[in-house]
């Protein structure tokens, strides 16, 4: 498990998801939250495939405070991997300590936007150059990419460094893996 600093990583667990699952209240046990990102999942993987498909999925919720992260990473033998934002960890409804700009770097301050989920990418092919995909972590957003794509999540601040957002929430998302069969 990749993440540190006091981030929570539930059990991951196959979604077994039948119709009772789909379109029931999750009082039968079902987990709803499932259900709604199985069809947002599935939906968008069609469209990248251009075809029908058929796959296991396993997922998870990740909570994390301010000064978590998770270390860089990748899901091993998955064909797809997604995460969805849920909460970013702002103290105020709505995502509003969330920008979609980059720290400016005159200031002290990484230049990576904090919390942002980091997708590695090679720069040349047959080298070691490697460059960062960003992603802020914008709630409401699904983010696919192939399983074996390295890829890290930053704070949103160190401790005593004063950059960074400075609220105490707790940043939420759900991920999964996708083995396509």
């Amino acid at each position: 498990v990749s993440n540190a600093n006091g981030g929570l990583h539930t059990l991951e667990e196959e979604w077994v998801l039948d119709e009772t699952a789909l379109f029931g209240s999750g009082d039968d046990g079902g987990h709803p939250w499932y259900a709604r990102l199985d069809r947002v999942v599935r939906t968008a993987l069609s469209v990248i495939l251009g075809r029908p498909f058929i796959a296991s999925i396993t997922g998870w919720l990740n909570a994390s405070p301010p000064t978590g992260f998770n270390s860089l990473h990748d899901h091993g033998d998955s064909s797809w991997s997604a995460v969805y934002f849920i909460d970013d960890g702002s103290s105020t409804s709505g995502g509003k300590e969330t920008t979609t700009t980059a720290t400016i770097a005159s200031d002290g301050c990484p230049r990576s936007m904090p919390g942002s989920l980091l997708i590695r990418t090679q720069l040349e092919p047959y080298t070691q150059k490697f460059g960062y995909f960003e992603v802020p972590p914008l709630p409401g957003t699904l983010v696919l990419f192939p399983g074996y794509t390295p890829h890290a999540v930053l704070p949103r601040s160190i401790e005593g460094d004063g950059c960074g957002v400075q609220s105490t929430g707790l940043r939420i998302s759900a991920a999964c893996n996708i083995l396509i069969k």
